[in-house]
């Protein structure tokens, strides 16, 4: 497997920082004139939006609604088991996720510390940290932070579609719909982009 140069992106200041070469620019999506070109290498290339981890996203997204989600009927009350269903599988894709990359990253250190922006290795062990190491620390407070917040919008979200409060849109129903808002997903995602660079 080939790996990036790092120097040829960017490079490391006398105390080790890796700093990129070139400022964070706009998404094709969002420059003038427009670069049809340009847009559509950025939407299908590789690397680009959708590929390949915005195809990645979609379909454990589209995995965890069909597997792992209760039913509309279900989620029309609040009850203890379909909002425990939801955390456990809320908590079954953070921990795969965030562990394959921490494996990947920091156990196999596969990448070493090219990109790293701090050429260090966290400490082992540190008085700094609330249980005496950095990785234990982050796993506690996503777990018992992250986790349950994120959960509480999603159930309530999902409360509220159920109960008519928010338009459910049903792919059999409005397959136009279902399309348009998955073409302007990229232009919400770039001009939330472009205020958080601007």
């Amino acid at each position: 497997m080939e790996t990036m140069d790092e120097t040829m992106l960017g490079a490391r200041n006398t105390r080790g920082e890796w700093t990129p070469n070139q400022r964070v620019e706009y998404a094709p999506l969002m420059v003038w004139p427009p670069r049809p070109v340009a847009l559509l290498r950025w939407l299908f290339g590789y690397p680009g939006y959708v590929l390949p981890f915005n195809l990645l996203y979609a379909l454990v997204a589209i995995a965890a609604w069909f597997v792992a989600t209760p039913s509309r009927a279900t989620m029309a009350s609040f009850g203890v088991g379909w909002i425990a269903m939801v955390l456990v599988r809320n908590a079954v894709v953070l921990i795969a996720w965030y562990g394959l990359f921490h494996v990947h990253l920091y156990v196999r250190r596969a990448q070493d510390t090219r990109f790293k922006y701090n050429g260090r290795w966290p400490a082992v062990q540190s008085d700094r940290f609330t249980f005496g190491r950095q990785i234990r620390e982050n796993v506690f407070w996503t777990l018992a932070s992250g986790l349950p917040i994120w959960t509480a919008w999603e159930v309530v979200t999902l409360w509220l579609f159920a109960n008519g409060h928010i338009p459910w849109l049903e792919w059999a129903a409005h397959p136009v719909w279902f399309v348009v808002l998955m073409v302007l997903i990229p232009c919400i995602e770039s001009c939330t982009s472009m205020r958080s660079i601007a």
